[in-house]
């Protein structure tokens, strides 16, 4: 046995705990768009999010993670979950150019991560942190929107950045910059930026 602080994840989606080991072996891009978003367009609600999310917080707690930092769709359910379990969550409810399987599209979810910085101010085991998915899925209005946010409430900014070298590669061919000189151009980069 080994006595150490408590382990913090800083970037999960745990409702996504149902779809493990579903096609793997992919590569991100055809993962997520082939396999991934046609799955959660079809099962993941309310019921789903709670479900996932008490599987991989009892997962994480049997491995000494005491706080994780969430991005995903029905965000409260995880609220719930992590409380009920006495786990430490910051919640971010996914940012995106379309409609989520939760139903909202960018502004809505912008607002509810407004709501929910207003209903957990104060509470001890869930905090807040804006979540837009990614430079390819977020566009430039709603990235800034989202800082914006960030910047109102003091909360992380939580974001997908290089996760690989084609998103990486594909960026700077249309932009003619990388990632993150573009996250600096448009002044999205600071100390919260997760």
């Amino acid at each position: 046995y080994i006595l150490l602080p408590g382990l913090v994840n800083t970037h999960t989606h745990i409702p996504m705990a149902v779809f493990k080991g579903v096609a793997e072996d992919l590569p991100l891009n055809d993962w997520l768009f082939n396999k991934i978003f046609p799955l959660e367009s079809k099962f993941i609600n309310k019921t789903m999010c709670q479900i996932g999310s008490k599987l991989a917080i009892a997962e994480m707690l049997l491995n000494g993670i005491t706080a994780f930092n969430d991005m995903y769709f029905f965000e409260e359910e995880i609220a719930n979950s992590a409380q009920e379990l006495g786990i430490k969550v910051f919640l971010g409810e996914g940012i995106v150019d379309f409609k989520t399987p939760a139903g909202l599209n960018g502004e809505e979810s912008l607002e509810l991560t407004e709501n929910f910085a207003k209903k957990y101010k104060d509470n001890p085991y869930v905090f807040v942190s804006v979540a837009p998915h990614s430079a390819y899925l977020t566009n430039e209005k709603l990235l800034l929107k989202s800082f914006e946010l960030s910047k109102k409430y003091d909360l992380p900014f939580h974001i997908h950045t290089a996760e690989t070298l084609k998103e990486t590669e594909e960026f700077e061919k249309k932009m003619g910059i990388r990632l993150f000189e573009y996250f600096n151009n448009i002044g999205i980069l600071n100390k919260k930026f997760i």
